[in-house]
């Protein structure tokens, strides 16, 4: 498949769309790979060279539900939205036919009358039911989700997310289920996505708990979270462990019994409940680590709870038991293979100790980071900051060392001779090259020419001057140019 992908590349390179057309059809004929976000994308691009967009935006459109962080895809999904409804190829339609299954929507809600409607209405035509669990709630939220069709539960809340969420399983009825919160909300042009990614899934074996696409508004920032899996067929059995922050898997004897894969599907929901205002208004941090504390109490070696109550901890500012915590859950992971959790474990508790001063402990652990997850970005992110730290302390401790250097001298008699001109110079070059690696270029250059005067044939003051100067010419013309 690799290689034959390969060929299909080259004849792209080479605008041989005809060719590259006629190979894809033959792979997907062929070796049904209907679910090959790359054999979808290569297609895309040989219909987009041969002028047909509609059948370039219907592949690329599949590529990027089956490899949403493909960035790349989207866009092209974008450029040719236009052509969404438009006939196709009759060979495309029938590549694209997936198995016809139902999907239903489950939500937990108390007292979310703000969010309610804005949750349901975006999972019209996108869900053939929508089960609404509501936990106590004292406003119209139970009201509002009834009089938009929702069916609706009540649930004596029992400071436990998981239990909620089962309750919710219990009453859906359909083929799959997207787990979804009432402060969340579906993508208007994601609608049929999730008929698509069900259908594509539907006889996968073993199965999949697939993910779905969480994006944030934090204040100006918008985020994407690819760790949402809510989205699982029913025939399964799978169902929620956790008091909160609940996972779901299939659960037997107080652990998951197997690992199953999680892919990302393009199922995108906006999410607002992250919002500062939001969170202090629900007080969910200090509910959230309540919550952690107590099913602890029940389960004191259950690694998943360990792992958020260490990173819910350091989110309130109590980093010592942070830490303790955090490395308490890295120990335990080396029994438990299906926790798939270890690499968030790390980015917290790496930035926990670098908080803390312990920042030979943080590179320790940014050793083993990079050593296990060679693949993850955040471990060779989080090791670089820990060197950044380490590089900024040592900076502050050299201006005290140079500072001292020239100090000490006054009330130095010893037998041997210091070299004097620490004193007068040399300890000022040092606090100047200190200052360029800080970014303090004016005090650095100011630092420089008073050493002139005093050595005014240095050339490597005179060099380190001409630098400066050079670099701030480049920054003029930048600042001029933007």
């Amino acid at each position: 498949m690799r290689d034959t992908l390969q060929a299909v590349r080259e004849l792209l390179v080479h605008k041989k769309f005809e060719d590259a057309l006629a190979s894809c059809k033959a792979l997907f004929t062929e070796q049904g790979e209907m679910k090959s976000a790359q054999l979808f994308a290569y297609t895309g691009e040989c219909y987009e060279g041969l002028l047909q967009g509609a059948e370039a935006f219907a592949c690329y459109e599949r590529a990027w539900i089956l490899d949403p962080q493909a960035n790349w895809l989207l866009q092209k999904v974008q450029t040719y939205s236009a052509q969404r409804k438009a006939i196709l190829d009759s060979w495309l339609m029938d590549v694209l036919a997936v198995p016809k299954v139902t999907v239903g929507a489950a939500i937990i809600t108390r007292d979310d009358e703000r969010t309610i409607a804005r949750c349901l209405r975006s999972l019209e035509g996108a869900v053939d039911e929508c089960i609404v669990i509501d936990t106590g709630s004292t406003d119209h939220t139970a009201e509002i989700a009834k009089e938009m069709g929702a069916q609706v539960f009540h649930f004596t809340w029992i400071d436990d997310f998981s239990a909620a969420r089962n309750f919710s399983l219990s009453k859906v009825t359909s083929d799959w289920v997207i787990c979804i919160d009432a402060d969340e909300y579906l993508f208007d042009e994601d609608k049929d996505h999730l008929y698509v990614a069900a259908g594509l899934f539907q006889y996968m074996t073993p199965p999949v708990i697939m993910r779905i696409i969480q994006v944030s508004t934090i204040g100006t920032r918008v985020e994407s979270n690819y760790d949402m899996s809510r989205f699982f067929s029913m025939r399964e059995g799978f169902c929620f462990r956790g008091r909160v922050h609940e996972q779901v898997g299939a659960y037997v004897a107080g652990r998951f019994t197997s690992v199953y894969d999680h892919p990302v599907v393009g199922v995108r929901v906006w999410h607002d409940g992250y919002e500062d205002s939001v969170m202090q208004q629900k007080g969910k941090l200090d509910r959230n680590i309540h919550l952690l504390r107590k099913a602890l109490q029940e389960n004191p070696g259950d690694i998943g709870t360990l792992g958020f109550l260490g990173r819910e901890l350091y989110l309130h500012g109590d980093l010592q038991e942070s830490v303790d915590i955090l490395y308490g859950c890295e120990h335990l992971a080396k029994h438990y293979p299906e926790y798939l959790r270890i690499p968030e474990v790390r980015v917290f508790l790496i930035n926990a100790l670098m908080d803390l001063g312990r920042m030979e402990e943080a590179m320790k652990l940014g050793q083993r980071f990079i050593s296990d997850s060679s693949d993850f970005p955040n471990a060779w992110f989080e090791y670089a900051r820990v060197h950044d730290r380490m590089i900024r302390n040592l900076l502050g401790q050299a201006k005290h060392l140079f500072v001292t250097s020239a100090k000490v001298a006054h009330d130095y008699r010893g037998i041997v001779s210091y070299d004097q001109d620490i004193v007068r110079w040399k300890h000022q070059a040092g606090l100047a090259d200190v200052a360029v690696m800080e970014g303090r270029v004016a005090d650095a250059y100011q630092l420089y020419s008073d050493i002139l005067k005093i050595v005014p044939d240095h050339e490597g003051i005179k060099s380190q001057m001409k630098m400066l100067e050079d670099e701030a010419r480049r920054l003029l013309n930048l600042v001029h140019s933007g």
